[in-house]
């Protein structure tokens, strides 16, 4: 992907400003007169995030890089304006920040985002079967810090997953890499519509024996599900492996073998 915006970077037009429309931009493009793209991070259906370097910055000691959350379309932009509202309120490390906006970026709605990293917790999960100890510790702290910064904001997620997982590496002295939480686009999603968020994630027990709305133990399920994912590599499966949640009656299936560093421990005397 790098060096496919290398090559769109060479076939970029110098100087263009606000005539761009952001969501077609090539890297190397000026967009809004304060925007160099760098490339392109991915696209949903209600926006498409582009890093980009931020030419006027307010602080010139900080990260020039920022993530530039542009609407594909007016409802989208609507979406946005709801997520810029939600994260005015949020104050926490573990947790993206909004930089500017909304503000208008060519003819388009856009939010300027603190950069949460080039990698997320999915790219990470890919290139391992499961996080070393210390990973584990490290990062399952910082998504437990985000989840209760959330709870204390009233504030719900709705789609925690690691592909909404930064991975950043801290400025500083301490160049630990740590996790931070990002894309609020459902957090204003109605409490009824609980087939919001990703499968796999959600809660399969909403909408059954009396919960017919969205809630924080939703919510919490969603970050044990991420939990379960980074020490053991696997999404969690209920019964025979192949049941339906509610079907097997909640009953999670587990074997050793899923968590065999914590029964290497265990075995090798060191569990204090």
């Amino acid at each position: 992907m790098e060096g496919l915006s290398a090559v769109e970077a060479v076939a970029a037009l110098p100087g263009l400003t606000d005539d761009v429309d952001a969501v077609d931009a090539l890297p190397g493009t000026v967009i809004g007169n304060r925007f160099r793209l760098e490339r392109r991070l991915g696209a949903g259906s209600t926006a498409v995030g582009l890093l980009v370097t931020d030419m006027k910055p307010e602080d010139e000691k900080a990260d020039p890089r920022r993530v530039l959350k542009v609407a594909v379309d007016d409802a989208a932009a609507d979406r946005l304006i709801a997520e810029a509202e939600v994260l005015t309120g949020l104050r926490n490390p573990r947790i993206v920040r909004l930089i500017d906006g909304p503000l208008v970026v060519g003819r388009r709605t856009a939010l300027l985002l603190q950069f949460a990293g080039s990698q997320t917790l999915a790219d990470a999960l890919s290139l391992r079967n499961r996080l070393s100890l210390d990973l584990l510790e490290r990062y399952g702290a910082d998504l437990l810090d985000a989840v209760v910064a959330l709870d204390g904001a009233g504030v719900d997620h709705r789609d925690i997953k690691p592909a909404n997982l930064g991975v950043l590496e801290a400025r500083g002295g301490d160049r630990a890499k740590h996790l931070m939480l990002y894309d609020f686009s459902l957090t204003r999603a109605a409490a009824s519509a609980v087939g919001a968020g990703t499968r796999g994630y959600l809660d399969p027990f909403l909408g059954v024996k009396g919960r017919p709305r969205f809630d924080s133990a939703a919510e919490r399920y969603s970050a044990a599900v991420v939990l379960f994912e980074m020490a053991t590599g696997s999404l969690p499966t209920y019964g025979d492996g192949e049941s339906d949640p509610v079907a097997s009656g909640g009953q999670l299936a587990l074997t050793t073998g899923m968590f065999e560093w914590t029964f290497a421990v265990l075995t090798s005397g060191q569990a204090a």
